[in-house]
């Protein structure tokens, strides 16, 4: 099982579960602690160990696994064809420029396929 980040967004491996983290510093070998709403509605208390595995014997639905955090970079394209990505505050400085057209790029951190 890859390894879990708690401060990362995050779903239960089946994603009609909801989870909810409580707390991540519970002693022993199940740390974390989460409130789940299951796809009936029932909301139950669940462990899990740092890697963010429910059951030790294998994977469930209840596992807890990141998500691909998706962010948005700017490429700025100049009208004498010179260009850049930038970040948003950089970007605030062309926004009213009429030489400089800015356009959004939607990416998913760690994907590597376009």
């Amino acid at each position: 099982m890859k390894t879990f980040d708690p401060t990362k967004p995050f779903t239960c491996r089946d994603p009609a579960y909801k989870a909810e983290i409580l707390c991540t510093d519970l002693s022993g070998d199940y740390p974390i602690v989460c409130k789940v709403t299951k796809p009936d509605g029932e909301r139950v208390i669940c462990t899990y160990k740092v890697d963010g595995r429910y059951y030790n014997g294998g994977e469930t639905e209840f596992d807890l696994i990141n998500v691909p955090e998706k962010k948005t970079a700017w490429a700025v394209v100049c009208a004498n064809g010179a260009g850049f990505i930038a970040s948003r505050g950089f970007v605030s400085t062309y926004k009213d420029d009429p030489g400089v057209s800015i356009f959004p790029i939607e990416y998913t951190v760690g994907q590597k396929d376009l």
